[in-house]
């Protein structure tokens, strides 16, 4: 950063000093000539400076990013682009593309002030003396002295493991700084002497030291100030009667029991279903009608300016770890305090990783997977305290496990069995449930060796009959539960995963994928890791959340051509999202999102499945319109195929927690052992077979209920829109991102990747106090002590 920001303060120096000498040279004797006050042709006729601004912009957070493996902006001192005339209104640094963007910026804005304090913008012709003045000033080794020597220190300072610029501030190593500062102001001595000062346009006109001391001055106090920025871009000031913390509460579409709309805040009771209901949507390329965990914290530091008491817009300013959110890379049990940083006395030295939620259950394609989502950088944004409105960008990579079964995709925080208190015997039939102390003493004849004594005690569990020390005998208890969730005390036990049998902390529920089907039946966490062996993908998901609207159109060439029976054959059509031509893990809708992190084009699917405008039957017998397919909008953002074809059929005994489907059915019935082959009665399968029309609900022994829950096939339409929710007490944000596609190509054939996805999340936030965490932030008031 320092040695990209040095080169292009050097570059716009020596082009804006080169325009004032021709300008002085074709000059039309009116006064006017060359404007080389700005960056522009005049400056510039060949851009120089906008390639170093791309040179920079490729070493951070381009195509040759060289931060691409170190800590988040934000830990690296990178937060906030401050407000000045140049560069505008104080913004939010988000990423190093951000920081890249704020240094050129700022050291554009520097230098450009520099050259007017220095050169003005005299009339021209100018009279020789004056002009020898003129480009004397002109000179500014000093400044650019200042920048290349502090640049220097602050290298070897951080070898030696400097964490801060206390060392290089204000150093001069050699007196480098102070001999070009004294050599310079003699030549501005000689050279000035005998000019009229006040037409040479400088910063004084009294005389060549008064000259010499405003020059020198601001180029130290500029030189100065944009060496520190190179290296840090720092929080505003927090006022201490302001908010430092806030916690948002993330709630699930379908969450608690309810019997009516008191027993839901937020949300409303669907007396339907008896469950509270949130305005969360959670939907991915044509996967639709997932659902969150909830409830979910997520706790954020503020940096809030003020003045209070009302504390209005303030900064996140990133993960709070003291939600136990954050772990150990490679050791999810260890929490750790340090978010994004070698943590030395948690993690021995390794990375400090934080969690946007425990593991998520997901049905897919009438499969499973486990999602662990992990947050890559700090979350960053403004939050206003007052009215609720919010801009966040939150970065996570996205890790796809297959799921461990259909019903439970990921481990659980269960409970462990206290009884039976003594062992029995579980084998052979005929000693089943006599008391025992070993194995032979269930032998079903002395020595045979035939005999297993059992005893569950302790064994982790979801339910008393995984105690049953012989299965259905119902002697069986499971109990232990994690009482409170979230409190940091392990009181459960981990079922199924790699830390099977450990004690876990709940974290979250899933009133979709609980433990077991209608129950509660524990919940998840990150002390719960899902098999390792089992993991399929890793994928990137960037996304900007507001209370305010988003919108994704189908605005990228789909690539493909979809046939169309009629002229003109070969009809193009735009899809939504596709990913860049230089980073396949860049999802984008538009050029400009690759071009503004050096990723080339919106032209590529990576190595993921090629787009279509939606995954609608085209058809026109079926009622489709025989190009792509339509797909209709039904309100509140929601959209439906138009054709019957897309009618799709589920089992109806297990259900999602919202009542729409689950386990995707065939209702054309079918011999009910191999071959399978479809059949209208009996007579058309082997003898003693049946032929069924439920079989994918109720095979081996699944009780799933009967085929008969038909859903139309759930659709984007153009665009995909939302509004959020601006609330200080339940705000709902909304985002609508690009996917891009996984390592795996199964993952993105069966979720459909690269492809959009939606997002509307129901919150709850509680700010507290920086004086005090204990009290909370009253919002539009303030009462922080």
């Amino acid at each position: 950063m320092a040695d990209g920001g040095t080169k292009l303060a050097r570059t716009i120096n020596k082009l804006l000093s080169r325009c004032h000498r021709d300008r002085q040279k074709n000059a039309d004797g009116s006064g006017t000539g060359f404007d080389c006050t700005t960056i522009g042709p005049d400056a510039d006729p060949r851009e120089k400076i906008e390639r170093e601004r791309q040179k920079l912009r490729e070493r951070v957070g381009g195509r040759r990013d060289r931060c691409a493996d170190v800590a988040s902006p934000l830990h690296l001192g990178y937060a906030t682009c401050p407000d000045t005339s140049g560069c505008g209104p104080a913004w939010v640094i988000h990423s190093y593309a951000d920081v890249a963007d704020c240094v050129i910026c700022l050291t554009e804005d520097s230098t450009i002030g520099l050259g007017l304090n220095a050169q003005g913008e005299p009339f021209v012709p100018m009279a020789s003396e004056d002009s020898k003045c003129h480009v004397s000033v002109g000179r500014k080794k000093h400044y650019k002295t200042i920048l290349k020597e502090r640049s220097k220190c602050q290298k070897a300072a951080e070898r030696d493991g400097a964490t801060d610029l206390s060392a290089c501030a204000q150093a001069d190593p050699g007196e480098k700084i102070a001999k070009v500062r004294a050599k310079r102001e003699a030549k501005n001595i000689a050279s000035c002497e005998d000019a009229d000062l006040t037409l040479v346009d400088s910063c004084s006109d009294l005389s060549p030291d008064d000259l010499n001391a405003c020059l020198f001055d601001d180029s130290d106090a500029r030189g100065s100030a944009l060496f520190q920025q190179f290296y840090e871009l720092p929080l505003p000031a927090q006022a201490p009667e302001c908010p430092d913390r806030i916690d948002f509460v993330r709630w699930p579409h379908t969450g608690a029991p309810c019997f009516s709309d008191a027993d839901c805040v937020p949300g409303t009771c669907n007396t339907a279903i008896g469950r509270c209901q949130s305005l969360t949507v959670y939907d991915e390329s044509f996967t639709h009608r997932n659902d969150i965990n909830g409830p979910g914290l997520v706790s954020a530091r503020l940096s809030c300016p003020g003045p209070g008491p009302a504390c209005g817009t303030c900064q996140l300013a990133g993960v709070d770890p003291t939600t136990e959110m954050c772990r150990c890379a490679g050791d999810n049990r260890t929490v750790c305090d340090e978010p994004f940083r070698n943590d030395e006395d948690d993690c021995g030295g390794d990375v400090c990783e934080c969690y946007l939620q425990a593991p998520l259950p997901v049905s897919v394609g009438g499969g499973s997977a486990c999602l662990v989502d992990r947050f890559t950088d700090d979350m960053t944004g403004t939050v206003d305290v007052d009215t609720g409105a919010s801009e966040m960008q939150i970065d996570v990579a996205s890790t796809v496990y297959l799921g461990m079964s259909l019903f439970q995709p990921c481990p659980v925080c269960g409970g462990t069995c206290s009884a039976p208190t003594q062992s029995q015997c579980s084998s052979p039939a005929a000693s089943a449930g006599g008391v025992c102390s070993q194995d032979s003493d269930c032998d079903s004849e002395p020595g045979s060796g035939d005999g297993r004594c059992t005893s569950t005690l302790g064994q982790p569990c979801l339910t008393s009959s995984d105690c049953d020390v012989v299965p259905g005998s119902g002697d069986g208890v499971c109990s232990g539960f994690d009482t409170f969730a979230g409190d940091g005390i392990r009181g459960g036990a981990c079922v199924g995963g790699d830390n099977h049998g450990l004690t876990c902390d709940v974290q979250a529920f899933n009133t979709t994928f609980p433990a077991l089907p209608g129950t509660s039946g524990g919940g998840y966490s990150l002390d719960c890791a899902p098999p390792v062996a089992l993991k399929l993908a890793d994928r990137v998901l960037n996304r900007k959340q507001t209370t305010g609207t988003v919108s994704l159109g189908r605005n990228v060439d789909c690539g493909l051509p979809f046939s169309n029976p009629q002229p003109p054959f070969n009809l193009q059509n735009d899809c939504f999202c596709r990913v860049c031509s230089d980073d396949f893990s860049i999802g984008c809708s538009s050029d400009a999102d690759c071009e503004a992190v050096g990723a080339g084009v919106c032209d590529s699917n990576g190595t993921g499945q090629p787009p279509a405008p939606n995954y609608c039957d085209p058809a026109i017998e079926n009622g489709g319109d025989g190009v792509v397919g339509q797909c209709v909008s039904i309100g509140d953002g929601d959209g439906e195929c138009v054709s019957e074809a897309d009618d799709l059929t589920y089992c109806d005994g297990i259900v999602r927690a919202d009542g729409s489907g689950l386990l995707p059915c065939n209702p054309t019935p079918t011999c009910a052992q191999p071959p399978f082959q479809t059949c209208t009665d009996s007579s058309d399968c082997d003898p003693g077979v049946e032929c069924v029309t439920d079989l994918d609900c109720n095979g081996a022994g699944l009780p799933a209920g009967d085929c008969t829950l038909v859903q139309r096939r759930a659709c984007y339409p153009d665009p995909i829109a939302l509004s959020g929710i601006a609330d200080p007490f339940d705000p709902v944000g909304v985002s609508a991102f690009c996917v891009p596609g996984s390592e795996n190509p199964g993952v993105n054939a069966v979720v459909g990747l690269p492809g959009p996805s939606r997002m509307r999340i129901q919150m709850s936030s509680t700010a507290f106090c920086a004086s005090d965490n204990s009290v909370r932030y009253i919002p539009g008031v303030g009462n922080c002590p």
